[in-house]
Parts: C-alpha cells; structure tokens; sequence
C-alpha cells in the first residue's frame, strides 16, 4: 500500500538525519515510526485494559 503524507519540515529533517545514520530510506524510517507507534498504542491500551481488570476486580472484592 502507498500513502502520501506532508509532515513539518522539522520532522522530515529529522527523518533525513535517521536515513544517513541508519542508510535507508525516508519511507523505511517512516514505516518504522509507524510500527513502533502502533505497538506503543497496544501496549498502552493492553495495560491499560489491565489495570481495569484490576480495579473492576478489587471493587467487586470490596462490594462483598
């Protein structure tokens, strides 16, 4: 799949600064920017899944 994205330039400088360090291309640093991003949603919405879990679980304790 192909997606057209305008980003700051501030961030694309960035991005450039990454393709020379890493020697790849914008659009791979942006795939992994992408990726890593949609695993730190994940974790965060897991844990945070948990610690509702917990809590739901603790007041059904404290409610008996």
């Amino acid at each position: 799949m192909e997606l057209t994205i305008n980003i700051r330039d501030d961030l694309y400088e960035e991005l450039e600064m990454l393709t020379k360090h890493d020697r790849c291309s914008i659009g791979i640093e942006i795939e992994k920017a992408v990726l890593m991003l949609t695993q730190k949603r994940a974790l965060i919405r897991r844990l945070m899944n948990e610690t509702c879990d917990e809590f739901d679980h603790t007041m059904r304790r404290l409610g008996n």
